[in-house]
């Protein structure tokens, strides 16, 4: 009932839920906490009831052997809710091996940032790879049923009797990213997401080369998860008779945002590599950055004349990413280069990546100078025994800029160098 249901919903709409769930005397969980809800429980099949999400989920994250920020998968108790929950639909017997079979199909949506894609990647990392393939397909606005049809079709060549199925007739999960960039044509129709819809309902699709063209191609041992951002502001919905075989889900912002950042900015910069001033700056950056994101998002709104002024947790990730570029010798040895202290460089390192991800987005010189003020007004009030220093080394007559841009020359076979 409550993910059935309510799974759709955005977090205002999940306490109003629950509220209607408590008045009509469903057996929901103590409400221990302003705005928890039934939706951050686990329910247990045997006596032991239930459960927050947070008390069962991971263990702490554990950086990968070979770091690269953009592949990285932080595990959140969101993330981890909707692996639990695709893997429940997904697992479930199936009532008959003909479709339609509405368990096999499962949409995740909500806005970009929510960890829709990291969500579905970490549920496959999980994938005993004996028994179940992955099959990741990216859509755009130019993707053509030609195109998935032959995705499929790669994948699935193994015959069983007139039907075809993944190697080996293995399962496999067929992963459709921004399932609704496909175009609409001027009669309203996304032809892409009709042959999905066909191989979803029918099992397969007709056959295109010339040889046998026609012929019905019976497609086994397929599900699907879909992703997708909300309908609306530009975005295209997807046709009913697509969603009508899905269990649909709406993917919310990650209720900590500090936990998905502050162990990647502490497994990157080691506490033993830097001096205690070092140290101080960084325990503050994650914080310091979720500040200033909220800030701009409840400031900076977006307008017919700014509709760009869209903040999510992208941005985020870009101000850590730069921050992240730059190497512990960098910081070591600044007062060699600027000069200035360490700590004071990591700072103003900070400040410029915001000023790169948030000022820069701004049309006119006046939001600019605001977001810019925002920016030094939380340094100076963060790191406020740097205050002269701050004052002194980032003033708007002297400018602190950074890049990454700068590599060695590249070279060819014959040994030429190559302008690139």
């Amino acid at each position: 009932m409550t993910w059935g249901v309510g799974g759709i919903y955005e977090v205002q709409d999940r306490i109003l839920f629950h509220e209607f769930l408590a008045q009509k005397g469903a057996p929901i969980p103590y409400k221990a906490k302003d705005g928890e809800t039934v939706f951050d429980y686990y329910i247990y099949l045997d006596e032991r009831g239930t459960c927050e999400w947070k008390l069962i989920s991971p263990e702490e994250w554990k950086a990968p052997d070979k770091f690269q920020f953009s592949q990285l998968l932080m595990p959140t108790v969101d993330s981890f809710r909707a692996e639990m929950i695709l893997s429940y639909i997904l697992n479930q017997p199936k009532a008959s091996p003909q479709p339609p079979v509405s368990c096999s199909y499962v949409i995740l949506v909500g806005g970009s940032g929510t960890a829709k894609t990291s969500s579905v990647l970490m549920y496959a990392n999980k994938f005993n790879k004996e028994k179940m393939l992955f099959k990741r397909i990216n859509f755009s606005s130019a993707t053509l049923p030609s195109h998935f049809q032959a995705a499929i079709e790669a994948e699935c060549d193994f015959k069983i009797g007139k039907d075809f199925a993944p190697p080996q007739n293995k399962n496999m999960t067929v992963f459709i990213d921004d399932l609704s960039m496909p175009f609409v044509n001027k009669w309203g129709d996304q032809v892409t997401l009709e042959i999905v819809r066909q191989l979803i309902d029918q099992g397969g699709f007709y056959m295109l080369d010339k040889a046998q063209r026609g012929n019905f191609r019976g497609i086994k041992n397929l599900t699907y998860i879909g992703a997708m951002q909300h309908p609306g502001g530009g975005r295209n919905d997807i046709p009913n008779r697509l969603k009508r075989q899905a269990v649909i889900f709406n993917m919310i912002l990650p209720l900590s945002v500090e936990g998905i950042y502050g162990p990647i900015i502490k497994h990157q910069f080691k506490a033993k590599y830097f001096s205690a001033d070092v140290n101080r700056a960084i325990d503050t950056l994650t914080g310091a950055t979720i500040q200033i994101w909220n800030k701009v998002k409840a400031t900076m709104l977006p307008t017919p004349a700014k509709f760009h002024y869209v903040f999510n947790m992208r941005d985020l990730s870009r101000v850590f990413k730069g921050i992240l570029s730059v190497r512990k010798e960098t910081i070591n040895t600044a007062a060699q280069v600027g000069p200035m202290k360490s700590d004071v460089f990591l700072v103003g390192l900070w400040m410029h990546e915001c000023e790169r991800v948030f000022v820069d987005k701004m049309t006119n010189q006046k939001d600019k100078d605001q977001v810019c003020n925002y920016i030094k007004d939380i340094a100076l009030d963060l790191y406020n025994h740097l205050d002269s220093e701050i004052q002194d080394k980032f003033s708007k007559e002297k400018l602190f800029l950074m890049c990454d841009f700068l590599k060695e020359d590249i070279k060819n076979e014959d040994g030429l160098t190559l302008l690139l």
